[in-house]
């Protein structure tokens, strides 16, 4: 079953990824603990809105090169199933509303990763990924943030 093209292009197959909000709490031994669990949960449904918004932008500005890629052209805006202008609108409402929503909920420092984190991959989405190097370093940190911003959404911090 194919999901519809406006899912498909946030990537919920991506979202594995922020299982490592969990990283912090569950070295800590305090992830089954209710309340923690309720914020490792915040934290991952922020960060999965956070990497949906980057990734719309990414393949908005990647969608010409997108379209000549034997795997890629398939994605839900390269195929021109998802107009760029409705993937731009709903990922720069995702950047910009996350980290806002999550710090008026009470999670100050989780929304700064998440501000962070969208900065740097805005970065790479715009320059960075052509750097060979760098590129590599700007996707390790985007792994790194995630585990951050289960310690910060938590107050585990990790060592």
């Amino acid at each position: 079953m194919s999901l519809p093209p406006q899912l498909a292009a946030v990537r919920p197959r991506q979202w594995v990824k922020n299982v490592l909000v969990l990283a912090a709490p569950l070295a800590a031994g305090s992830v089954l603990q209710p309340l923690v669990l309720a914020k490792v949960a915040l934290a991952f449904v922020a960060f999965c809105a956070i990497a949906s918004g980057i990734y719309l932008v990414n393949d908005v500005i990647d969608r010409d090169k997108d379209r000549a890629h034997p795997v890629k052209r398939l994605r839900p805006i390269a195929s021109g199933a998802v107009s760029a202008r409705a993937a731009l609108v709903v990922g720069v409402i995702l950047l910009a509303t996350t980290p806002v929503l999550t710090a008026v909920v009470g999670f100050r420092d989780l929304a700064i990763v998440l501000a962070a984190y969208a900065a740097i991959q805005l970065a790479y989405c715009l320059y960075l990924k052509n750097l060979a190097v760098i590129d590599l370093a700007v996707v390790s940190t985007g792994f790194l943030l995630r585990a951050v911003a289960g310690g910060a959404a938590t107050s585990i911090h990790p060592s």
